[in-house]
């Protein structure tokens, strides 16, 4: 994301916002509306991979390219909707997939991949 950094604000577990900025006020800009609890938010492959909490049980996996465009769920809700994400970081293949554990049923935990698309 070149210069800028990302950031949330707000309470994690509850509502938050994703922000970017290159270290002054004028290039600090909100990235999202206010949405569910923002957590394990990571950098790699150019990207900022995030999950949000949409509720006590579901998160979703969202990405940004530092861009209010290039912020966005990967896939429809149906797909990725999950009711846990483990504590397992994300995890960057040699290929640049990201790699992640994940549930739609409770405790059917799955290893999930993704190349950054929907």
């Amino acid at each position: 994301m070149g210069d800028a950094a990302v950031f949330h604000v707000g309470d994690a577990a509850v509502q938050a916002q994703l922000w970017r900025t290159e270290g002054t006020f004028a290039s600090t800009t909100p990235l999202t509306p206010v949405m569910g609890g923002i957590s394990e938010l990571s950098n790699f492959g150019g990207l900022a991979w995030f999950m949000v909490r949409d509720s006590a049980t579901q998160s979703t996996l969202w990405r940004t390219d530092g861009t209010a465009a290039g912020t966005f769920q990967l896939g429809p809700m149906s797909i990725w909707q999950a009711t846990h994400f483990r504590g397992m970081p994300f995890a960057v293949l040699p290929n640049g997939d990201l790699l992640f554990s994940g549930a739609l049923i409770a405790n059917d935990w799955e290893l999930w991949i993704s190349d950054g698309t929907i």
